[in-house]
């Protein structure tokens, strides 16, 4: 592609995020898969729908573990199992929710101008695709730092 306008370096990419409102579904959804599969089970279940809504569950602890790497239940599966089950035994859900849609809004803010994009550049294309590790796949689970792919919309 030819350079970004206000480019300066010789390798750029844009980071475009989610908007809020697909982030909150995005939230939603996979708050709703991660708590029908583990405490909403269906002994009628087949085979086949128990593999698919656990697939389902772990796409959204993959994606909660990551996304909020760093914030108290999201240490590990244990912290993270005992917060859903507490969601969902006291029907707190929403508010679980807004507190996940709010951590969303810092993560952007800090990472992203008004319009909720960022540009990255580097003169070398190994060091630009270490920059944006993050945002495009979920790193070591030593990291202590979040994962922002899960709120990326595309790169370009």
């Amino acid at each position: 592609m030819s350079p970004f306008p206000e480019q300066t370096k010789n390798f750029a990419a844009k980071v475009e995020f989610l908007n809020s409102t697909q982030r909150c579904k995005l939230l939603q959804d996979h708050f709703t898969e991660y708590l029908y599969f583990h405490f909403k089970k269906d002994p009628d279940w087949t085979f086949e729908e128990v593999k698919e809504y656990r697939a389902k569950a772990q796409t959204a602890e993959s994606t909660f573990l990551d996304l909020f790497r760093g914030k108290a239940p999201f240490n590990n599966r244990t912290e993270l199992e005992s917060y859903m089950r507490d969601a969902h035994e006291n029907d707190t859900g929403t508010v679980i929710i807004a507190q996940l849609e709010a951590w969303c809004d810092e993560l952007v803010a800090a990472h992203a101008s008004s319009l909720q994009s960022v540009m990255m550049e580097d003169d070398g294309a190994f060091q630009l695709n270490k920059t944006l590790s993050p945002f495009l796949s979920s790193s070591s689970s030593s990291s202590k730092e979040p994962c922002l792919w899960p709120i990326v919309f595309k790169v370009r």
